[in-house]
């Protein structure tokens, strides 16, 4: 199985891009994205926004190259969008997330 890690893309199209460039010239199986997904700005409706309109076109990427996509959010990406993450994740067959808190921490 090949897997690709990756982390701190903070809702960077570029670096999205780039993502999914490398699955698949890599042809990795899954990847594996350790959080802070969201974009990074004292403005937290750019967050919100980027879930709603953005996060969805990435995935749909995968999904229609059958690349598994596991993803949980990171420090950066506000708790308050969570369940919203959770229902964006929920329509797609590749992707899985996970919200997880312990002892206090997300």
């Amino acid at each position: 199985m090949k897997i690709i890690y990756t982390t701190d893309l903070y809702g960077n199209h570029t670096k999205y891009d780039r993502l999914v460039e490398a699955a698949t010239e890599f042809h990795v199986d899954l990847v594996i994205n350790g959080g802070d997904m969201f974009p990074k700005n004292i403005d937290l409706h750019k967050q919100d926004i980027f879930i709603r309109n953005e996060l969805h076109k990435h995935f749909e990427r995968f999904e229609q190259i059958g690349i598994h996509y596991l993803c949980c959010p990171g420090n950066d990406d506000l708790r308050i969008f969570d369940e919203l993450f959770q229902q964006e994740c929920g329509h797609f067959k590749y992707v899985y997330s996970k919200v997880s808190r312990l002892t206090g921490f997300a």
